[in-house]
């Protein structure tokens, strides 16, 4: 159920993100997408609060494996989840064109990687 969820949310925030990259395109073929319909303003506040169910979700379950002495899955959650997450959030702020959107989504698609990568501490662990 985590990894489930946490694969939906960041997939979800990470297309809103495509969106906004690909507005121009997309007005041009008169698509209804999120940024169109509702606009770049309430398409990043949609991001940011998936964001921060995330990184909210992600720091409990790191505070949890603190307290049963997963050290290493800690850290590893904390410098390749959470602190790449706290990057897009930054990022998404200030992004205006579709080459800042670009990399904003490529930092998802980190984040995506390295958090179904932590599956791997389970095997270390378990």
């Amino acid at each position: 159920v985590l990894y489930g969820g946490f694969a939906f949310i960041i997939s979800l925030v990470r297309e809103v993100v495509k969106d906004m990259e690909d507005l121009e395109g997309d007005t041009r073929y008169h698509c209804r997408t999120m940024p169109i319909v509702w606009g770049i303003p309430v398409s990043r506040a949609f991001a940011y609060t998936w964001m921060i169910v995330l990184g909210g979700a992600v720091l409990i379950l790191t505070v949890y494996t603190v307290q049963i002495n997963w050290w290493w899955m800690a850290a590893y959650l904390c410098m390749a989840v959470l602190i790449p997450l706290v990057q897009v959030f930054r990022k998404l702020g200030i992004s205006t064109s579709p080459r800042d959107f670009g990399m904003v989504s490529r930092l998802l698609k980190w984040i995506m990687l390295t958090g179904i990568l932590s599956m791997a501490f389970y095997k270390l662990y378990l």
